[in-house]
């Protein structure tokens, strides 16, 4: 039997928007407009599965982090970026669920994120991976921020033909066209592929350096080959 999960209300779809609406002025005008309390994405809660969310310091790290429960399940650790993320994606239902990665109880054993009951892997969305790669958590797997991810080749060629990101669009906009009517919630089809387009342009602005990394610089020239190169341009 499905699970029930209460519908998104009203009220929650508007903390989503007020957030993205004053985190992207923040990021345009920072001196006019404060970096928006992240305790404000949190509110309206629950929203489908996620039952509960906080605000959280590691004491490692100046950033806040958003520690959010899904059913009763152990708390995933997210930036308030990425929640966003997962707040507007689930905004007419695809809900996120916890899935294994294996067998139950096989060592090794780690439960994953997904949305929309098509195993997208929210790690995966929030670091935006290729189809040709593959993402992996460095440490815990309860912690989604991109701090704890790293880009790799995938071993089996891409787990999936689909632009993951977009897949996820298309599905939330599915959602959309499905509930929209019968949830009421005041918000356009077109406005809300913005804030879906939006939210992971935040997420990528705000903390997508975590995923970049240097690039070896060649041995500096010889002095006399340095000369020869230079007495030829």
């Amino acid at each position: 039997m499905a699970r029930f999960h209460p519908v998104t209300t009203p009220e929650a779809a508007l903390i989503v928007l007020r957030y993205y609406n004053d985190a992207l002025l923040h990021w345009i005008v920072p001196d006019e407009h404060p970096e928006p309390d992240p305790a404000g994405i949190c509110a309206c809660l629950p929203q489908g599965s996620i039952s509960s969310a906080v605000v959280r310091w590691d004491g490692f790290s100046p950033h806040p982090q958003i520690a959010f429960h899904i059913g009763d399940r152990n708390p995933r650790y997210i930036d308030p970026e990425g929640f966003l993320v997962l707040r507007a994606l689930t905004l007419f239902g695809g809900f996120p669920s916890i899935v294994a990665d294996r067998k139950k109880g096989s060592p090794g054993e780690l439960h994953y994120v997904v949305v929309f009951e098509q195993n997208l892997a929210l790690h995966r969305l929030l670091a935006d991976t290729g189809a040709d790669a593959d993402t992996r958590l460095i440490e815990d797997h309860h912690d989604l921020r991109l701090s704890n991810m790293m880009h790799s080749a995938s071993k089996t060629g891409g787990r999936s033909p689909w632009r993951v990101r977009e897949t996820a669009i298309r599905l939330a906009l599915g959602r959309c066209d499905l509930n929209w009517e019968k949830w009421a919630l005041a918000i356009t089809r077109p406005d809300y592929e913005a804030l879906l387009r939006g939210s992971f342009k935040l997420l990528d602005a705000a903390r997508g350096y975590h995923l970049c990394r240097t690039v070896p610089e060649p041995e500096p020239l010889p002095a006399l080959v340095a000369l020869d190169v230079l007495g030829s341009c």
